[in-house]
């Protein structure tokens, strides 16, 4: 059932500012630094391009778990809707693939990275073993950071954005707002549903942001483990 008389209120902006120092963490990685400058090297992107495809395209599983686990309309739905929405993304993705000329049989042939794989298995935890506010919880971080960090990157390096590599690239990202879609269920569940503490959904939130920090260094250091 999705309507219970237990009710956690969830506060976006709590989450946001629990996890503000690996947040900023984030933000200031070389990664990412350098992406907003330009001067990111083509090898490390084509890493991060890959290791990203292989992580979309298990996100999608992981997504058609929590949709089996539901038996409520309007969450199915909503879970269909954020599915569709990572569909596209993979679409674009693999826009870029074609325009670094990385093949898919390049892309099979890589091995997926350690912190990508443990990223991957902390998500598919959560799904199996918590409900869909707690999920939210854990998939938030992803598409709110990157929307962040791009519309950051295009303001302080607006001078310079028209010659940089990559600036389809954070402009897409700019523009993409799936994050407000995923705080407005998440927000809209707790006042209906059952759900964790709201320190229990803080850990859950700031545990993918630290995983997204270990995919950027990862990335960053072209390297499959530690």
């Amino acid at each position: 059932m999705l309507y219970r008389k237990e009710v956690v209120m969830v506060d976006i902006k709590i989450l946001r500012n629990t996890s503000d120092k690996i947040w900023q963490s984030c933000y200031q990685h070389p990664f990412v630094q350098e992406i907003g400058k330009g001067t990111l090297s083509r090898e490390k992107f084509e890493f991060f391009l890959i290791q990203d495809y292989k992580f979309l395209l298990e996100y999608i599983k992981i997504l058609s778990l929590e949709i089996s686990k539901t038996n409520h309309k309007d969450v199915l739905y909503d879970l269909i809707e954020i599915q569709k929405k990572t569909f596209e993304g993979i679409k674009v993705h693999e826009q870029y693939l074609n325009a670094f000329e990385i093949s898919e049989d390049r892309v099979n042939k890589a091995k997926i990275g350690l912190y990508n794989d443990a990223y991957i298995s902390s998500l598919r935890n959560v799904t199996e073993s918590k409900g869909v506010i707690e999920f939210l919880a854990a998939i938030l971080p992803c598409p709110w950071s990157y929307h962040d960090f791009a519309c950051k990157l295009i303001e302080i390096n607006k001078k310079s954005l028209h010659q940089n590599p990559y600036k389809t690239w954070i402009q897409n990202y700019a523009n993409k707002k799936t994050y407000l879609y995923i705080q407005e269920k998440l927000e809209e569940y707790s006042n209906k549903q059952k759900c964790e503490e709201i320190e229990t959904l803080q850990k859950i939130f700031i545990r993918s942001l630290e995983y997204e920090y270990l995919f950027w260094d990862m990335c960053y250091r072209q390297t499959y483990n530690f």
